[in-house]
């Protein structure tokens, strides 16, 4: 478990995982060796990596489907997803479907190139959804909001 300040570090990493230690001691009222040392527990017990969100559209890839797929092959169909360059994540489900993955392409023929390439893995059942505007991405705060920071920074 993780205790307040740990939580205060990772909520700040979470807005923005490039902050410096400085910042995040300045914004938290935290010395910095401190930071430093939560973000070494931090990244053996709960980081599994540093990313950034990126903006698909800025890079040609105007296309983003999220898709539910329950398959017969399912061993290969996870291959196939997990191996595709234009899936960017895949989890597998419980219930009616096997695998909910979400994938980026530049055009719509790319994107039906791909769903034919899922043809041969025994789908029983695949549903599709066309993402057309993201309204919030990543915004889970760790901490209350009325326990955030030191009453001196509020």
């Amino acid at each position: 478990m993780l205790n307040q300040t740990e939580l205060l570090i990772l909520d700040e990493l979470r807005k923005n995982s490039r902050t410096s230690i400085a910042t995040i001691s300045s914004k938290l009222g935290i010395p910095a060796t401190t930071i430093l040392m939560k973000m070494k527990k931090l990244e053996k017990a709960v980081i599994e990596k540093y990313t950034s969100i990126v903006n698909f559209q800025k890079l040609g890839m105007y296309v983003r489907v999220n898709f539910a797929i329950k398959a017969r092959y399912k061993d290969k169909l996870e291959k196939h997803i997990i191996e595709h360059p234009n899936v960017n994540s895949v989890c597998t489900l419980s219930g009616e479907y096997d695998y909910y993955f979400e994938t980026v392409f530049p055009d719509m023929a790319s994107l039906y190139n791909f769903i034919e390439s899922l043809d041969e893995y025994g789908l029983f059942k695949i549903d599709e959804h066309h993402i057309i505007e993201d309204l919030q991405r990543e915004k889970i705060s760790l901490v209350e909001d009325n326990i955030k920071y030191p009453k001196h920074l509020a």
